[in-house]
């Protein structure tokens, strides 16, 4: 099915097209009534940023330090204390890590080539640990339903990030398309959780062309 309400729990996921992904989300998140209560997972240096990062981690975002070790009990207990919170949280996870330019296309790539997976044109293999982790903590805590959201930039691809914003160059128009899938309906186990995925990414990358970007949210 299509469309966004405003349901909890759920959590939707997003590949990282670009640096302003998540300005763009907003608008979207705002009409379901999500935004004031969305914690976004992020890396955890940009809790450093003067302003925005200190705003960010007023408003509870994640950080995290790219090592499992740590990042694992943080994710737990992150996700076991927003999921028994009083007010109704929704959670946004980029699956890539990072948002997608030559540099991490380029290692996207070595890490297919090392993996027996195809080379992708339009979005990054997704680093699936974090992700099978965080589905395994919702589930327990009756996260009902993941959100799959597509942004598509027929024109004007903001890709130059901040940049963009700064000489307002800005995507003459914005398509999404929203699907819902039940948590029931995706597989439990780790290895299928990978696998399902792994799909999902690929039926985004063949859906897409030259004249389009694509972000997936799960």
């Amino acid at each position: 099915s299509s469309g966004i309400n405003a349901e909890w729990p759920l959590r939707p996921g997003a590949n990282h097209r670009t640096r302003l992904d998540w300005m763009f989300m907003w608008s979207v998140t705002g009409r379901a009534r999500w935004s004031a209560l969305m914690k976004i997972i992020l890396r955890g240096d940009l809790k450093h940023l003067p302003g925005f990062g200190w705003a960010m981690q007023f408003g509870g975002f994640f950080f995290l330090s790219r090592k499992w070790a740590s990042d694992e009990k943080y994710l737990t207990d992150k996700i076991r204390y927003f999921t028994t919170a009083t007010e109704p949280h929704k959670l946004l996870i980029f699956p890539e890590g990072t948002d997608y330019d030559t540099k991490t296309k380029k290692r996207s790539d070595a890490y297919g080539d090392k993996e027996g997976l195809p080379h992708l044109d339009y979005v990054l293999h997704p680093r699936t640990t974090g992700f099978i982790h965080c589905v395994q903590e919702l589930r327990k805590g009756n996260v009902p339903a993941l959100y799959d959201m597509t942004l598509g930039y027929p024109k004007t691809l903001p890709d130059r990030g901040e940049l963009d914003l700064i000489t307002g160059t800005m995507p003459e128009e914005i398509h999404v398309h929203v699907q819902r899938f039940d948590m029931d309906d995706i597989p439990s186990e780790k290895l299928e959780t990978d696998r399902w995925l792994r799909e999902l990414w690929y039926k985004k990358e063949k859906s897409t062309d030259c004249d389009s970007a694509l972000i997936p949210l799960l």
